[in-house]
């Protein structure tokens, strides 16, 4: 560089000059504006006395002046040459300017030095500075969007685009090859075609419509639109949602939304018609997405206690609701329909559910008194809790002078469900006897223990509340050992009588005590508070189980139903081990007995109880029982088992002792294998009978044998069962259902009437 800049007479002499420096130094003097003194000497040196070839040419290198300073004369140098800048590159022009912009930015002058390099601060720097704040999150404010774009589609338009080129590219070769006098053909290694082998010139194939971009434009439209708008509705979606979660968590509703209203629907704020939106499970009020919050402005919900004291119980005002009312209801007033015109009108009652018309409202039940309707004598007034509210701040627990007011049938009912029972069918019944009831009498298991739930009976008369269990078997004695906690507490005198409705699979005490096997939603809850109002009080045997092992349980553990060991609790084991690891595929009660129906066929063929009476030895109050060659035996509390099998009846043709589930006796059976309890569930063969007893007990010998209590089963190795008489439980049944008490009572019946 420097010898095209050096004058030629110069470039003789000095010659290595440009070997001299580096390039480096080269580059950095061009872009500092800095400029070489050459000194060139007057007369050659002596020999000996100066350095030659590149330490002269370094020597006689003077360090640059400043910029704009002319240059002095020397000795060596009394004619200093004319200084003349160097030209530069473009890039270092440009390099040049861009440091000056940033020096004028930061208050620089154009002859002020660069700032220095980025160091690393000291311990002492870093402790006086105030720490940086975090990077922004390259997710938020939709980056997660464009992300996601660049993740997906990016491979998608890269894949377009070769394409595309690839078929401009043919295109290309082909008018080349139709122009040409070479006979050119593509080395595609596909087989010639017949016209190209007779000889002939094979036609040009139309031009396609995919090229020139239109590939890229119909795979857009046909491809990535649809994934766009997808990813748009889920994102709107997710914020909906998350806007209604934080509306419904503040607000004094228990709103639930829904995707379909289940009848013709209108908005109670704005009085359009509406597919979906939310609505509240207390007071049944619906309303669109986006009148959520004027609704809850607006509209009170169902107040469980009142705000002000209020000394009469038989004063509180109707709390109206505009439309929505339930189909084929009638105007309290006209007994004419309500709710029969396709637009918002009429009102319900929220606590006593009258239906009034628009019309009728405005002439005589504007001021009327509220009574709560059918089912008052279920409900828990709001004014009775304020009521207890101001006694027990007076210390006072006289609660039978308040329940006096109230009339000698008021019975209240406390509602335990098990909203995951019944493939979720239990928050549904949740929201339901919300709807009817006080929302103080509803409770959800699975979030209030019934420990803590049934102490709302301590605020009632003694023997008057009453208890109705929705969910299994399971739950059912997840509630009775609630109430036998409350008997060690010294609560006895507050202890309810149950009834329960069935949500279960197996269900057999529900069926035993007259509430059907399976709750499907085929009767209208109202319906269900009616048959509670109508059914009577009865008890049932609690018998205490405690298995003695090498290392003795402490704990005693209570059966309800029965208790087995054989083929029957194999086929509940196999189930249990399945639902525990995919419950999902586990929500049909059909679903469900077909699978114990493949366990039980695959018993029948494995046999794997079989020899049970070599392994177990069985005594009935302390008498030994020889046992034939079984494979199960079954010890029954109830009737029913299995499903809705009456195991202790059988074919009903043979004459048998009479079996109560209140008289403390337990009835034992025996079964030859999973094909013999499959004919006794269809009434082809009577079970093996061996005896009634008050106390069982099972010894277990060796291996590990299958036993279930109450539909629990669990793998049991040597130990041994005793199962004996434990407490009574006050439980409800419903005489509209054929119980086992009445069909034993009618057989006893006709088996005296044929002595006779």
């Amino acid at each position: 560089l420097l010898q095209k800049r050096v004058p030629s007479s110069v470039k003789q002499q000095y010659s290595g000059l440009g070997r001299a420096l580096s390039k480096r130094a080269v580059i950095s003097a061009m872009g500092q504006d800095i400029d070489f003194n050459l000194h060139l000497p007057s007369s050659p040196a002596p020999s000996g006395t100066a350095p030659s070839g590149p330490a002269a040419s370094r020597a006689h290198l003077t360090p640059p002046c400043s910029p704009g300073a002319p240059a002095e004369a020397t000795p060596h140098n009394p004619r200093p040459l004319r200084r003349r800048p160097l030209p530069r590159s473009p890039h270092v022009r440009r390099a040049s300017r861009l440091r000056e912009g940033d020096s004028k930015a930061r208050g620089l002058g154009p002859g002020a030095e660069p700032p220095a390099p980025h160091e690393t601060p000291s311990l002492e720097e870093m402790e006086g500075q105030e720490r940086p704040a975090p990077p922004a999150s390259p997710f938020a404010d939709g980056h997660l969007v464009l992300w996601t774009l660049c993740s997906v589609l990016l491979p998608v338009l890269i894949t377009l685009w070769c394409s595309v080129q690839r078929s401009r590219r043919q295109l290309h070769r082909r008018d080349i090859f139709r122009k040409s006098k070479h006979g050119w053909r593509d080395t595609d290694l596909q087989t010639p075609s017949l016209e190209e082998m007779e000889g002939q010139e094979r036609p040009a194939p139309p031009a396609s419509p995919f090229a020139d971009g239109h590939l890229v434009l119909w795979t857009l439209c046909s491809v990535l639109l649809p994934v766009l708008i997808t990813l748009w509705c889920s994102v709107q979606r997710s914020r909906r949602q998350l806007h209604r979660r934080d509306i419904f968590r503040k607000s004094k509703h228990g709103w639930r939304d829904t995707d379909l209203f289940s009848q013709p629907t209108y908005c109670c704020v704005c009085a359009q018609h509406i597919l979906q939106g939310a609505f509240c499970d207390c007071c049944g009020l619906r309303v669109d997405e986006g009148c959520l919050k004027k609704a809850d402005k607006r509209f009170p919900c169902k107040e469980i206690m009142l705000k002000s004291d209020s000394k009469a119980l038989d004063t509180m005002p109707h709390q109206w609701i505009r439309g929505n009312v339930p189909l084929c209801s009638y105007c309290v007033v006209c007994k004419q329909q309500c709710g029969n015109q396709p637009k918002l009108c009429d009102y319900r009652c929220v606590w006593c559910q009258k239906t009034v018309h628009d019309e009728c409202m405005k002439n005589s039940l504007r001021n009327e008194k509220c009574d709560f309707g059918e089912f008052k004598n279920l409900i828990i007034p709001p004014s009775y809790l304020t009521s207890i509210n101001h006694m027990r701040k007076d210390k006072k627990t006289d609660y039978e002078m308040l329940a006096s007011k109230l009339g000698k049938q008021w019975t209240p009912l406390i509602i335990l469900a098990n909203s995951r029972s019944g493939t979720n069918m239990g928050e549904g019944l949740l929201g339901e006897f919300r709807i009817l009831l006080n929302p103080v009498q509803v409770f959800d298991v699975t979030k209030t223990p019934p420990i803590k739930a049934l102490q709302l009976c301590t605020l009632l008369p003694y023997d008057s509340a009453r208890v109705l269990v929705c969910g299994g078997d399971g739950t059912v004695g997840w509630v009775l050992d609630a109430l036998d906690e409350m008997k060690i507490k010294g609560q006895e005198k507050y202890i309810p009588q149950v009834a329960v409705l069935p949500l279960g699979t197996g269900n057999d005490l529900s069926n035993t005590l007259g509430w059907g096997t399976g709750y499907a939603g085929e009767i209208p809850v109202a319906q269900v508070l009616r048959n509670m109002m109508e059914a009577d009080g009865i008890k049932l045997d609690r018998h205490g189980w405690k298995p003695n092992v090498v290392y003795p349980f402490p704990q005693e553990f209570t059966m309800n139903n029965y208790f087995s060991i054989g083929p029957d609790a194999l086929m509940a084991l196999n189930f249990h081990a399945h639902r525990e690891k995919a419950p999902s595929l586990f929500s049909s009660r059909i679903l469900n007995k077909a699978v114990y129906l493949f366990y039980g066929t695959k018993d029948c063929l494995v046999q794997e109880c079989k020899d049970l009476n070599k392994k177990v030895e069985l005594e009935l109050d302390g008498e030994r029982v020889e046992l034939p060659n079984l494979e199960g035996i079954i010890v029954l509390n109830i009737g029913y088992w299995g499903g809705g099998c009456r195991l202790w009846e059988g074919m009903g043709d043979e004459t048998y002792p009479l079996a109560r589930h209140d008289d403390g006796l337990l009835e034992v059976v025996g079964v030859y294998g999973s094909f013999h309890c499959a004919q006794i569930q269809v009434k082809l063969a009577n079970p093996f009978r061996i005896g009634q007893a008050h106390t069982v007990r099972l010894i277990l010998k060796c291996s590990m044998m299958p036993m279930q209590v109450d539909g629990e089963p669990w793998a049991q190795g040597p130990c041994t069962v005793t199962i004996t008489h434990k407490t009574h439980a006050l439980m409800l049944y419903f005489s509209g259902e054929q119980t086992d008490d009445d069909v034993s009572s009618t057989s006893d019946q006709e088996d005296t009437k044929e002595t006779e």
